[in-house]
């Protein structure tokens, strides 16, 4: 026969644990470390911005400048155009000869030369502001007039 199961005493088991932490400069290291992680992120971040306010201001201070130059080109075009019909009608009364007639087309075409390279500029002024404020492609389509 065996011994029965009735025949043994229970025994019990208690278990317990208790940490504590002898040498705490460790984590303060490791939370100095993490604060300055954070502050060269929050830097990183306010120099991102920076960047991109000084990029507008760049963009919208080109964009005005180009838009005088061709204003002024316009105006320059139109006094060499007037010149040209002046040196025109004298040559035609007999006032002047073909040399000034030939120095105001020079001019005119000159003039108008100005004036593409203004628009030309104009134009490279909106695409660097449509860059600048991000969502190129929906800006530009505004900065341009197109639908």
């Amino acid at each position: 026969m065996g011994v029965a199961s009735a025949a043994f005493k229970t025994t019990g088991l208690v278990q317990g644990q208790i940490d504590f932490t002898l040498f705490d400069r460790d984590r303060n290291g490791e939370a100095q470390e993490l604060a300055s992680r954070v502050k060269r992120i929050d830097d990183q971040i306010a120099d991102l911005r920076r960047g991109i306010e000084e990029d507008l201001r760049a963009s919208l201070l080109n964009l005005d400048s180009t838009n005088e130059q061709v204003a002024v080109a316009r105006e320059g075009q139109e006094l060499a155009q007037r010149e040209l019909e002046m040196a025109q009608d004298r040559f035609q009364q007999g006032t002047a000869n073909n040399v000034e007639v030939i120095t105001a087309q020079d001019e005119l075409a000159r003039a108008e030369e100005n004036y593409i390279l203004a628009v030309s500029s104009h134009v490279d002024a909106k695409f660097a502001l449509a860059r600048a404020m991000g969502d190129t492609e929906k800006n530009i389509l505004e900065f341009m007039g197109n639908p």
